[in-house]
C-alpha cells in the first residue's frame, strides 16, 4: 500500500482499531447467541442497560469498554437476574 493510502486509511478511521472492534462485536454476538435470538440479540446490543449505568452495549463495545458488556453477560451464563 502507498504512502498516501496508509495515510487516507488513518484518517478514515480504518485500520487495526477498527478490525479490533469487529472481533469484540463477533465476540459478544456470539456468547449472546447461547442466550438469544439474532433478532433478541440486536434489541440487547442496542437497548440501554440498567447493569451498563443505562448504557447500549453496542456503544460501549464501540468505544473499547467491551469488557463491561461481556461481565454482563457473564452474569447471564451464571444465572444471574440481568
Amino acid at each position: 500500500m502507498s504512502d498516501e493510502g496508509f495515510k487516507n486509511r488513518r484518517k478514515s478511521g480504518g485500520g487495526l482499531k477498527a478490525q479490533s472492534v469487529t472481533a469484540e462485536s463477533r465476540h459478544v454476538v456470539h456468547r449472546l447467541a447461547y442466550f438469544y435470538t439474532p433478532e433478541e440479540t440486536r434489541l440487547w446490543l442496542h437497548t440501554p442497560h440498567p447493569m451498563l449505568k443505562s448504557e447500549r452495549a453496542i456503544a460501549l463495545v464501540n468505544a473499547g469498554r467491551t469488557q463491561e458488556v461481556l461481565a454482563v453477560i457473564d452474569a447471564l451464563a451464571s444465572g444471574a437476574y440481568v
